[in-house]
């Protein structure tokens, strides 16, 4: 029998740097955010000054850029300047104030073990290193409103880590949710809302101008049409402006031209594959619940069309309401379920459906 990657031969000519297409890369230059990287820049200049820097809540949709913005801005920063390091934390990885101080000790060369040191240990190991380290640590905690009830003690310990030790810390906090903030402790918003950032959905027509600049940088020259582009970005755009939609349908029919051995992708490819582009992000989002939101969803999608008000969803779940009003808001807010509002004046209800 013959070698099953010989009888595929090389495949088309689509990708001069597929890489291009990946959800880690940082363009050298970020379409349609010249702004919002000014602005962010204006916050953390003040390092290379030997001064603190901002810190900075960003909240938008996703696929509108935060991350992409924020690391772009901060290698540029690091790039200028010795005076600081960045960290950069998705607290679904790192969901609690432990995990968080553990690994920014890490960072520091300090190893904390897992279990039988408490909290408090880490942090002033914490101190210690960075006291020594004379360097400005910019900690970036991305799908920051995991840690923003019950773990938001994080953000007392890093934004008065000033006061309390006499450390500069630079603070950027990244959320899809535009009130997030209504979670924290008076104590905790008073000192995150020195900046605060929203990145608003694309539209159309910038989305078509950064899929048109991405497939400059990660297809060959003739393997797609304005035709294509116009799709992706189209289609991005009804799926609420998200950028990494119409990028991943981009890529993906580019991969269906490769399978078939072509060098062009035609429409017919990028229609092929929209399903696709949707459920594969669908599946991301599931498979990044934690427990308490996994449970919720099954709650609601127990309930059927008929839906569920809220009152019989705090009723089921072992927790306070305040945690279960904010994890139904951060569903709500990844498309997962839908709210419609039932009643009028002051007495109306909620009830939750899962999104289709």
């Amino acid at each position: 029998m013959s070698n099953i990657f010989r009888q595929l031969g090389d495949g088309g000519k689509i990708f001069k740097n597929e890489g291009a297409f990946a959800p880690e890369y940082i363009p050298e230059d970020i379409v349609k955010r010249e702004s919002e990287i000014k602005e962010l820049a204006f916050a953390l200049r003040p390092i290379s000054e030997n001064r603190r820097p901002q810190s900075i809540v960003i909240y938008g949709a996703p696929g509108t850029g935060k991350t992409c913005t924020v690391k772009h801005v901060l290698g540029q920063l690091t790039e200028y300047t010795s005076r600081c390091f960045s960290v950069y934390l998705n607290c679904w990885n790192y969901p609690s104030r432990f995990s968080i101080l553990s690994r920014l000790a890490e960072e520091v060369g300090i190893f904390i073990p897992r279990r039988g040191v408490a909290v408090d240990e880490v942090r002033a190991e914490l101190v210690g290193a960075l006291k020594h380290a004379k360097k400005v640590p910019v900690v970036v905690l991305d799908e920051a409103d995991v840690v923003a009830d019950e773990e938001q003690e994080i953000f007392y310990d890093l934004l008065r880590m000033k006061e309390n030790d006499g450390i500069d810390v630079g603070v950027i906090a990244i959320t899809n949710r535009g009130d997030v903030l209504s979670q924290l402790d008076d104590r905790v918003r008073s000192s995150l809302l020195q900046s605060f950032m929203e990145f608003k959905r694309y539209s159309p027509a910038e989305l078509k101008e950064i899929v048109r600049e991405r497939a400059r940088i990660g297809l060959f020259p003739g393997a797609y049409t304005e035709e294509v582009v116009g799709m992706c970005s189209g289609f991005g755009a009804k799926n609420g402006g998200d950028a990494r939609v119409a990028l991943n349908l981009l890529w993906l029919a580019g991969r269906s031209a490769e399978k078939d051995a072509r060098d062009e992708i035609t429409v017919d490819d990028v229609e092929a594959v929209k399903g696709s582009v949707l459920g594969s992000l669908k599946k991301e989002k599931i498979e990044s619940l934690d427990g308490l939101d996994k449970q919720i969803v099954e709650i609601i999608r127990g309930a059927g069309e008929d839906g569920i008000k809220s009152g019989e969803i705090y009723s089921k779940v072992e927790r306070n309401e305040r945690t279960v009003r904010m994890r139904l808001g951060k569903l709500e807010s990844m498309g997962l379920v839908e709210a419609v509002f039932l009643g009028g004046g002051g007495g109306r209800t909620r009830v939750f459906k899962i999104r289709k």
